[in-house]
């Protein structure tokens, strides 16, 4: 399954997008009555912290669709603390560092649709995200999607993920039932392995040997911990033991050297 997670990964590195529009538009548009800064088209070669079109407190809403972003600085949003809905669709993003949405904490609605995304794993991408009701992933490369990912968003009610090939396993599991258990509606397809290919990932729900293998997993983490506790708890036994038949010696001996006290008494 490892090599199949690789092959998938360097595959699907190398699709290629839809290229930019022939007539592009040179500057954003900022609506300051809606507080909104529309890039949609127009060719950024770099966004950073601060700078235009980033550094706006009061916007509540950011669109940086087709700008053929490739990266984002960790803080490159951090001035944003009043964005209430932010779409990074249609560009060239791999990767978001776990520090990208950190102060957007009104966040409600977050298109990352139609980017080169292979997986989502570290939990701590979205711990500012408590608001946010609609996270669009669609269209991008996902193989793997972590319940990690998925669990800071206590008020998710809309959760797009079709268009991504994702490999079902134990593993996507996870976030298929914490979606299920919050009746969250994904049109996520089964892409890996072959025999589920075209399938709702809903079918994990059916795969028993996710429960066997967490019950493994399990008794082999019991197992772990009994192989470090039990000696501990035998030296401590040990020891008592020992400090129990010292005591006990001392005892005996005062109980052996009273009655020749008492007759050197009475002499």
């Amino acid at each position: 399954m490892n090599f199949l997670r690789c092959w998938i990964l360097i595959t699907l590195t190398w699709i290629p997008k839809s290229g930019a529009a022939a007539n592009r538009p040179t500057a954003c548009k900022y609506a300051g009555y809606i507080f909104t800064m529309d890039c949609t088209d127009v060719k950024l070669e770099g966004l950073h912290s601060y700078t235009y079109p980033v550094n706006s407190p009061t916007l509540l809403t950011l669109i940086l669709q087709n700008t053929g972003i490739q990266t984002l600085e960790p803080d490159v949003f951090s001035q944003l603390t009043k964005l209430t809905r932010l779409d990074l669709s249609r560009n060239q993003l791999q990767t978001l560092d776990y520090r990208l949405f950190i102060n957007l904490t009104e966040l409600r609605s977050l298109d990352v649709t139609n980017n080169r995304l292979i997986s989502l794993t570290d939990g701590r991408l979205f711990t500012s995200q408590l608001k946010l009701k609609y996270l669009k992933l669609s269209s991008n490369s996902l193989i793997s999607l972590s319940k990690g990912i998925l669990t800071p968003l206590v008020s998710l009610k809309y959760l797009y993920l079709s268009g991504n090939p994702f490999v079902c396993d134990c593993e996507l599991r996870e976030a298929m039932l914490w979606c299920e258990d919050r009746n969250v509606s994904t049109n996520a397809v089964c892409y890996y392995p072959r025999d589920y290919n075209g399938s709702s990932w809903q079918m994990l729900s059916d795969l028993n040997g996710c429960v066997e293998s967490q019950t493994d997993s399990n008794g082999k983490s019991a197992i772990a911990v009994l192989a470090v506790i039990l000696p501990v708890l035998l030296v401590v036994i040990g020891l008592w033991w020992i400090r129990f038949k010292r005591a006990t010696a001392r005892s005996d001996h005062r109980q052996r050297d009273e009655p020749d006290d008492r007759r050197s008494e009475g002499n």
